[in-house]
């Protein structure tokens, strides 16, 4: 138990379908794209995180990824497997959640989480969808004493008023891309403000889950 209450500690710290941002008032959405943010998320299709508007441990947290494991789309839900490496907890690696779409003005951009044991509720915008380059705000309802914490530590980051505007914001590509193009980080410096984080992709070869491991054994002589 106390290892997987750790889990998802090193989950959530990293801002990765968690519960840590600060604004909530909602920045523009694309309006030159044809996808919406329920559709971009394929069934099997892999998400590598590659910027985030807030600072973490530049040694701790590499190799993020999410990958859309079920939808559902009589209900737009969708189940998103997360795995990523840490240095927090030997074999920190994966977990589940599931996140239910609502339509706004005839698109599904915004996403919530299904109330689920060990998680706090999270919030999250479309801002730009697109499997080269999607862009998504963390824009979960925060305390007063977690709004100031966040402003503060923006504050100390950056004296860019844009950033203050935006939120809390991350960058994903689909896994197979290299990097972002040169037009995906400028909509990304225009939505959401100055780059804080970037993710390492060394040694990112993820291990498999305990299942396939064990049905491997078996089959082997």
């Amino acid at each position: 138990m106390v290892g997987f209450a750790v889990l998802i500690l090193c989950a959530q710290f990293i801002n990765v379908f968690s519960n840590e941002n600060a604004d909530t008032c909602e920045s523009p959405t694309s309006s030159d794209g044809s996808t919406d943010g329920y559709t971009v998320l394929a069934e099997d299709r892999k998400f590598r995180l590659v910027f985030m508007t807030i600072t973490v441990n530049e040694a701790a947290y590499r190799c993020v990824t999410t990958t859309t494991i079920a939808k559902d789309d009589s209900k737009h839900q969708v189940t998103e497997h997360v795995e990523f490496t840490a240095s927090c907890l030997e074999n920190c690696f994966s977990y589940n959640r599931t996140f239910k779409f609502e339509s706004e003005s005839g698109r599904y951009n915004k996403m919530t989480s299904v109330k689920e044991p060990g998680f706090h509720p999270a919030t999250y915008k479309f801002l730009l969808a697109d499997e080269n380059c999607t862009i998504v705000k963390d824009i979960t309802p925060r305390s007063h004493l977690t709004e100031h914490i966040r402003v503060e530590q923006r504050n100390t980051n950056s004296a860019d008023s844009t950033q203050q505007k935006t939120g809390d914001c991350m960058l994903w590509v689909d896994n197979k891309i290299a990097q972002p193009d040169q037009n995906c980080l400028q909509r990304f410096n225009t939505l959401c403000g100055r780059t804080l984080h970037s993710f390492s992709q060394v040694d990112c070869t993820m291990p498999a889950p305990a299942s396939q491991a064990q049905e491997k054994d078996k089959t082997q002589p």
